[in-house]
């Protein structure tokens, strides 16, 4: 079944038997293999309305593996138009869930998106540093260096490694983002990471 036909089917599915979670769920992992493995004719793809028509209506489903499915496939295929309901889903009651969507909302990359992983970010408590971890490495993925910067002032050390691991892939630090550096390098107790941010600065230059 090409990867159009699987999206119109699921979307007949959704609106001929919305409760028929299972079957969603199903249609939902076909479709996000199709989109992993495209086709060489990209005129075989769905329509982004169909598209997001379908990802919209799955990420509201009672049954969490369909809102999963929806998060996985708006990172598959990431619009813009998908940053509203991934950004619900990033408050998901289920950890994957949210987990997928917050990842999502890192290649979609739109201002909504960033809004919203900056929430995240501003999460506070230890109860919630694997959703700040997460928002890091989603910030990562789109290069937004204000938010991995923002990161490394986080309580957990788990968040400022992985804005440490982060930032060492960019190529070039301007004065402002080393200034930034520096002062979480003066101020970080962990041995490990300090090291990590002195590395930085020393193999970084403006």
């Amino acid at each position: 079944m090409l990867l159009g036909e699987v999206a119109d089917r699921l979307q007949l599915a959704l609106t001929d038997n919305p409760a028929a979670a299972l079957d969603h769920y199903a249609l939902g992992l076909r479709l996000l293999g199709a989109l992993r493995r495209p086709p060489p004719d990209c005129a075989l793809a769905p329509e982004t309305g169909v598209f997001c028509d379908i990802v919209v209506r799955m990420s509201v489903a009672a049954d969490w593996r369909a809102r999963l499915t929806a998060a996985e496939l708006a990172g598959a295929l990431p619009v813009p138009q998908l940053a509203v309901p991934m950004a619900a889903l990033a408050y998901d009651p289920e950890w994957p869930v949210r987990q997928r969507a917050i990842m999502a909302l890192g290649r979609i990359g739109s201002a909504r998106s960033l809004e919203t992983l900056a929430a995240v970010l501003a999460m506070s408590g230890e109860g919630h540093w694997f959703e700040r971890e997460s928002a890091v490495q989603a910030m990562g993925e789109c290069n937004n260096m204000p938010g991995l910067l923002a990161a490394l002032s986080d309580t957990s050390e788990e968040v400022r490694r992985m804005a440490v691991r982060h930032l060492a892939r960019q190529p070039r630090f301007d004065a402002k983002a080393r200034g930034a550096i520096e002062r979480a390098r003066s101020r970080e107790t962990n041995r490990t990471i300090k090291a990590e941010l002195k590395s930085l600065l020393d193999g970084n230059h403006e």
